[in-house]
């Protein structure tokens, strides 16, 4: 049987996928296969699907309209991301169980929106014209995004201690995902809230209710470590400073409703407050979120060339690279990373610890994948 071949946009999706863990097809179209029909993009996981070493499986689900499916990596699938990425990925030991994965859904929707902002606007720009449609091959999401952090695996949990009366007990966070904002300074915990725990909690043994959520949260970001230092446990888990935040990711309006009259009353309550708390449909949340990671909510309308002033100093022409130029910087950065993986090969060899790959390799990757394209 004949190898599969992977292109460009099949890497960005393995990567993205390791970040994800898996995704719908609604998701996956919006994401990777826009302007294309949809019996081909099916054609296209098909494929991704099949044989011994095939990068991705599908899981199905089903809920009230009835079967859904969703895709995420299989271990070669793994092995080709981190080829690409060029780190080691932490990997799950398990699927998401058929019974999470509406709740995991909904939860990426908000992944998926903040990765479609850029590729909503690149899709502006080309305009209905259907001589320009083929370029939107070209037109799909990638896995590099400097501007947020995003984590739904991996060693995340939040374990702390409560005292209770002379004794310290151990408690538990586990939130659904983290998305970490550097510019702006703020780390989310979010909370994919489907609406099958309750909102105010009945008595303390309702750890899933709303409100037990946000004391837990509170004590975490507030109870110090030990009686010697003032360090909370948010702290030092995460010493860089970030403001924390609660989302709670609802999927109506009608529920965005009754859990916001609960979090403002335990505002009311605990005017304080440390730890600052949201709730939010994926709409909303973007609407907050999509300014934060830099690009705006609607994308915005291409601006024609402006003239230049007389006396105003002309902005540099662009620099064209020919198919030349770029080949020397792919066999460049091919047979530098050669080099730096064989050196981590001698570490790993040796027992040591394998050393880091340069700063930006994963940028310089996809550059170089852009230019390859457009030369």
């Amino acid at each position: 049987m004949k190898a599969l071949r992977l292109g460009g946009r099949d890497y960005q999706l393995l990567a993205l996928l390791a970040e994800a863990r898996c995704m719908s097809f609604g998701q996956l179209c919006r994401l990777f296969f826009r302007g294309t029909d949809k019996s081909v993009a099916r054609a296209r996981l098909r494929k991704l699907c099949a044989g011994e070493r095939a990068p991705l499986k599908r899981l199905e689900w089903y809920d009230r309209e009835g079967v859904k499916y969703a895709w995420s990596l299989t271990p070669a699938g793994y092995v080709e991301a981190e080829r690409f990425l060029e780190t080691e990925l932490d990997v799950p030991r398990d699927d998401i169980g058929a019974e999470y994965l509406d709740h995991h859904v909904l939860l990426t929707d908000l992944l998926v929106g903040l990765l479609a902002a850029p590729v909503d606007a690149a899709v502006a720009k080309l305009g209905a014209s259907l001589k320009r449609r083929q370029d939107l091959g070209h037109v799909y999401a990638r896995a590099s995004h400097p501007s947020f952090t995003w984590c739904v695996v991996g060693d995340r949990d939040l374990p702390w201690k409560q005292p209770v009366g002379a004794k310290l007990e151990a408690r538990l966070l586990r939130p659904d995902a983290f998305l970490e904002l550097p510019g702006s300074r703020r780390r989310v915990f979010v909370e994919s809230e489907l609406g099958t725990h309750t909102i105010v909690a009945a008595s303390a043994s309702k750890t899933g209710a709303t409100t037990a959520k946000m004391d837990r949260y509170e004590a975490f970001c507030t109870l110090v470590t030990g009686p010697t230092t003032r360090r909370s446990w948010y702290a030092e888990r995460f010493p860089d400073g970030m403001k924390p935040e609660v989302l709670f990711l609802v999927r109506s309006a009608v529920r965005q409703a009754s859990v916001q009259r609960a979090v403002d009353a335990w505002k009311r309550a605990h005017p304080t407050a440390v730890c600052s708390f949201r709730v939010g449909t994926v709409a909303s949340a973007l609407a907050d979120l999509l300014p934060a990671v830099g690009h705006a909510v609607a994308p915005a309308p291409e601006v024609e060339p402006k003239t230049v002033p007389p006396g105003a100093v002309a902005a540099a022409p662009a620099v064209a690279l020919s198919p030349a130029d770029v080949k020397v910087l792919t066999n460049y950065f091919q047979s530098s990373q050669s080099d730096f993986k064989a050196r981590r090969d001698r570490a790993r060899a040796a027992g040591k610890q394998p050393p880091d790959y340069p700063v930006a390799t994963g940028e310089f990757h996809a550059l170089i994948e852009r230019l390859r394209r457009h030369a």
